[in-house]
């Protein structure tokens, strides 16, 4: 297939993955794309996969996490828009064209569906005959939960050893919170609440937001101003 077909449909998929998130972004004279956030420019999508950036525009924190958010992001979409382009097309009674088989395992199937709003992604199970599927879960553009999902659905992942964003955010919380106590705790103990706190900062995307949507409700319940809130992105 001809790159510049792919890497036309990758910088057109990457475009509605920024804008989901707030981002503004534009075509460069040059046919890459300018990515910005509230006007400030944060990086370019140069190559698949890749950003380039200019680290004196990135001047605050906050500027700083909205660039590794955007890499997230276009690294992510390279990643399934070459799965995409690789998966033979799955072929059940039923179901439309244009749905791509991006993993099946005990049963299971895991698909995505190129639309104009952007790729899709669901998954099924497979019927008693697997001429068709069934029992599907549309997960949207959200490729994180459905490959959570798939991998809960073929078993290779217990539902009970998994956590929401939302829970996870309330671990952290008190997890911060009792590292600050100054409550009497072995050396062993602190270190393995650390750990952990790093850990669910590398795996919750936007974690400082969530944490302080967390302690406004906290504060409007207690009917007390909260002044900690950081800039959204």
């Amino acid at each position: 297939m001809n790159n510049a077909i792919n890497r036309q449909k990758y910088l057109i998929e990457t475009t509605l993955a920024l804008q989901r998130a707030d981002y503004e972004v534009s075509r460069t004279a040059d046919e890459n794309l300018a990515v910005s956030l509230n006007s400030q420019s944060i990086c370019k999508v140069e190559e698949i996969g890749e950003i380039t950036y200019r680290q004196g525009n990135l001047h605050t924190g906050e500027l700083t996490a909205a660039k590794d958010h955007a890499y997230e992001i276009v690294r992510t979409t390279a990643e399934y828009m070459r799965a995409i382009e690789a998966a033979p097309p799955l072929k059940v009674a039923g179901l439309g064209e244009g749905y791509r088989l991006l993993a099946e395992f005990n049963g299971a199937v895991l698909a995505g569906h190129p639309t104009e709003w952007g790729v899709q992604f669901i998954t099924w199970e497979r019927d008693h005959d697997r001429t068709g599927v069934c029992w599907g879960h549309y997960l949207g553009s959200d490729y994180a939960a459905a490959k959570q999902d798939f991998a809960v659905r073929a078993g290779l992942i217990d539902r009970n050893q998994l956590f929401t964003r939302q829970q996870l955010t309330e671990v952290y919380r008190s997890i911060q919170e009792t590292l600050d106590s100054g409550y009497p705790i072995t050396d062993e103990r602190r270190k393995l609440l650390r750990e952990a706190a790093d850990q669910i900062e590398g795996a919750v995307p936007q974690l400082d937001e969530l944490v302080d949507q967390s302690k406004l409700k906290e504060m409007e319940v207690a009917d007390i101003p909260y002044q900690g809130m950081t800039q959204q992105f």
